[in-house]
């Protein structure tokens, strides 16, 4: 069964898009609910991709948009970024942004999805930190 992880910086950055774009926002809210039943599904995530509102972003980073009905204006382009994690069945919730954040909230998350892997590497099946000093570039 999948589970989410969200750090406390998402949820700050929700309350403030609230505010702003709460259409918008209830959209990206209902298009992350339909991500989240398609991998309880089975659907893989690397199939996620085919989804109207999915679109791929570097090192396995999805970007959830705020696709869906419409308003009476035009609607401002949201993303939730988000990275599921298969081996552990983990959807990371890694940020939320608007098209004046997108390249540094696309940047994070890379960088967020790096961190993840390598401390997985670190990590030996007993779920204890190894002994080793981290890999070098």
């Amino acid at each position: 069964m999948w589970s989410m992880e969200l750090p406390d910086g998402v949820e700050r950055r929700y309350q403030q898009f609230e505010r702003k774009w709460q259409h918008e926002l209830t959209n990206v809210m209902r298009n992350l609910q339909e991500l989240l039943v398609a991998l309880e599904t089975g659907v893989r995530p690397e199939q996620l991709k085919g989804l109207r509102f999915v679109r791929s972003e570097p090192a396995g980073v999805l970007a959830i948009d705020q696709s869906g009905p419409g308003k009476r204006t035009k609607m401002v382009p949201l993303r939730l970024y988000v990275y599921p994690d298969e081996t552990d069945q983990v959807l990371h919730i890694i940020g939320l942004g608007d098209k004046t954040t997108q390249s540094d909230d696309i940047k994070q998350s890379t960088e967020f999805v790096k961190g993840l892997l390598r401390g997985k590497e670190q990590t030996p099946p007993t779920g204890k930190p190894s002994g080793g000093s981290p890999r070098q570039k």
